[in-house]
């Protein structure tokens, strides 16, 4: 064999010695999971944030990967903001094959997914956002846990930095848009951060009620004072346990006559007697949206006409009486009616 070629098959089985001795010391070196994390401060509500993390439909817009190719195929499934909702890809060399679906989630502060790849090659990783808000900013954290086998974690170990100029990509995309629809927000429903709407479901409960047709609203206070007392003391005479905080039901609001009507509602765990002038009531299960409004009870105005606003933009219907459940109490906060929190819910369709 000539001398050249032998040295140059030496040299070359010297390499693969080499590179298999690296790849394989690093794999018991390095750490059996790999973290990789970037965070960034947005200057938007949580629930803004969540809603574009949580529906992989909206990812397409902060996504860092959707303008490498943007012809790849996205299959949605599941149903949005819900365990189980996920999509998968194909694209180009550069995006690849995978799947990604939501495992667990807290609203507004924590979502946790299964990613995993088909190609250029395979693999699985465990992925986390983090959500905290604070004085109407939030700061997301986007968080990697891969569990490498030994000859991807030196691979994995250098592909580190892009992977997190990545997810610095993404934050930043997802920073634009979420900044963007909170300045729309704000300008659409002005009332500000206090009247921030949420989309819940309210839950069965039983009432005991007491209702006054075209009230005065100029003798609510004292209207409230006198029955909501003789209400509770009712209900409690009839050996019904109070379940909650005493509330008040609005079913027409008539502002150039200044009256309503409406019905004191003490929330009971179960009916047992009740009579005339009072009425047993079962509030079904209902989508509805709500505000925590904290204030004065004589200036609500602006957090119902947002919510008004809010459900002519979403194409919603009001399914029933608005509920005002009073949280707070004038007493408890010493008459800073600033701390007084009133939770008003719209029931919808």
């Amino acid at each position: 064999m000539n001398n050249k070629i032998k040295y140059l098959l030496y040299a070359i089985v010297a390499v693969f010695v080499l590179i298999f001795t690296t790849v394989t010391i690093s794999g018991l070196i390095l750490p059996k999971t790999q973290v990789i994390k970037v965070s960034k401060v947005i200057d938007a509500p949580a629930s803004i944030i969540y809603k574009n993390i949580s529906d992989y439909n909206q990812w397409k817009n902060w996504d860092p990967w959707a303008s490498l190719d943007p012809k790849q195929v996205r299959t949605m499934s599941g149903e949005a903001g819900t365990i189980g909702h996920g999509y998968s890809w194909i694209g180009n060399d550069q995006v690849g094959k995978g799947t990604m679906a939501i495992t667990s989630l807290e609203k507004d502060k924590n979502l946790k997914m299964d990613l995993s790849f088909k190609e250029p090659f395979e693999s699985k990783a465990k992925v986390e956002y983090t959500i905290e808000e604070k004085n109407g900013k939030s700061e997301v954290a986007w968080i990697m846990y891969n569990e490498n086998p030994i000859y991807l974690k030196l691979v994995m170990k250098l592909m580190e930095g892009s992977l997190k100029k990545d997810f610095d990509k993404g934050l930043s995309g997802l920073k634009t848009i979420s900044e963007k629809q909170a300045a729309e927000f704000a300008t659409t429903y002005p009332a500000g951060p206090t009247f921030e709407i949420k989309e819940t479901e309210l839950s069965a409960k039983n009432y005991v009620l007491f209702k006054s047709m075209n009230q005065p609203l100029n003798t609510l206070t004292d209207f409230f004072m006198k029955e909501m007392t003789k209400t509770a003391t009712y209900a409690s005479n009839n050996k019904m346990e109070v379940d909650g905080y005493p509330s008040a039901f609005y079913y027409k609001y008539d502002g150039e006559k200044g009256t309503t009507d409406l019905a004191i509602a003490i929330p009971v765990k179960k009916h047992i007697n009740v009579s005339s002038p009072y009425e047993a009531y079962i509030l079904n299960p209902i989508k509805a949206i709500s505000i925590d409004y904290y204030g004065d009870y004589d200036k609500m105005e602006p957090a119902y006409n947002n919510m008004y606003a809010y459900i002519a933009s979403k194409n919603l219907k009001q399914a029933g009486p608005s509920i005002e459940e009073y949280i707070g109490d004038p007493m408890t906060v010493n008459g800073d009616m600033s701390k007084c929190l009133t939770r008003i819910s719209i029931p919808v369709k």
